[in-house]
């Protein structure tokens, strides 16, 4: 029986450039990627720092979901954290474009967003070059992970919007 010419062609084309299996990319995580880094010539210290920034930064949003879900009333006051404040600060924080690229002015007022110090401890990880000194970008992330924990602390000490 004759097949329609639409299935010829995606069976044609998925011949021509469908994926190689050994091209499939798995998902990638922290003890992933230093084991590669670590195969590719890269130092252990590196690693132990990927390791640990991973690790304290995913502490640090997990608290501060934590903190978001114990202050909203409801759904919508929940959504507007993310929406409204993470969002426009991940889009300003250096994810998509080098600091470098800015004009001094807007560079200094980055500066001031938390996240470019999540993301060059990460970018610094991975590629071994960043916008921000690795130093600076550990302490801040440190310092945002010990505010979460002591606001997490007030909050289990006062008892706030906790049931009893």
């Amino acid at each position: 029986a004759p097949q329609p010419a639409s299935a010829q062609i995606v069976r044609s084309s998925a011949r021509v450039s469908g994926p190689k299996q050994e091209n499939i990319r798995k998902p990638s995580t922290a003890i992933s990627s230093c084991q590669r880094a670590s195969s590719a010539g890269r130092s252990s210290i590196q690693c132990s720092i990927m390791l640990a920034h991973s690790s304290s930064a995913g502490a640090s949003f997990s608290l501060l979901g934590f903190i978001l879900g114990l202050w909203a009333e409801g759904f919508e006051k929940l959504q507007m954290i993310p929406m409204l404040v993470l969002m426009p600060l991940t889009f300003l924080g250096g994810t998509f474009y080098s600091l470098e690229m800015l004009p001094p002015v807007w560079r200094t007022i980055t500066l001031f967003n938390p996240v470019v110090y999540l993301v060059a401890g990460f970018r610094w990880s991975f590629f071994g070059t960043s916008d921000v000194r690795v130093e600076v970008s550990a302490a801040m992330t440190l310092a945002f992970l010990i505010a979460c924990l002591l606001i997490v602390r007030w909050m289990f000490r006062t008892g706030y919007r906790l049931k009893s």
